[in-house]
């Protein structure tokens, strides 16, 4: 299911073209992001982030993306994760919030509910070239990223 707070259209970009909708989903603000959330579920936060490999390391010490995504079928036009956590994380990229368009750099980029000010709020950044998720970034509230939620 593609979530989606119809309230916040301008805060929401979802692609118009099915196949890359399927993909990747929506990106959203971090204000968005907050809302995007169905009734007993919350936006993770950076320490959820972390929590989740490091469990995930302890029974994949050749590589979390190795495990959270089949890494074989990794191509920008046909991306499919398939992983036992059921994560099944794409690298979806980010998204310009100016022009629109998705730009897909071998990561993931996920808000998180962390903030650091006003302005700028936590993402966790899952590298698909050098194999990490980086839960210390941060960029603008008004920036477009990915959303998954954690069950409370």
């Amino acid at each position: 299911e593609i979530l989606r707070d119809t309230a916040d259209t301008v805060d929401v970009f979802c692609p118009q073209d099915p196949d890359t909708l399927a993909l990747v989903g929506c990106y959203y603000t971090w204000n968005a992001a907050m809302k995007a959330c169905p009734e007993g579920w919350q936006l993770p936060n950076q320490s959820n982030w972390k929590t989740l490999v490091n469990q995930i390391s302890w029974t994949a010490p050749w590589g979390i993306l190795e495990t959270v995504c089949n890494t074989n079928s990794l191509t920008y036009n046909s991306i499919q994760g398939n992983d036992v956590y059921g994560l099944n994380i794409t690298p979806s990229g980010t998204c310009n919030s100016i022009t629109k368009k998705i730009i897909f750099g071998g990561s993931a980029e996920f808000w998180t509910s962390t903030a650091l000010n006003e302005s700028f709020h936590g993402i966790a950044v899952f590298s698909f070239i050098n194999d990490n998720l980086k839960t210390d970034s941060y960029t603008e509230h008004s920036a477009f990223k990915s959303v998954r939620c954690l069950k409370r």
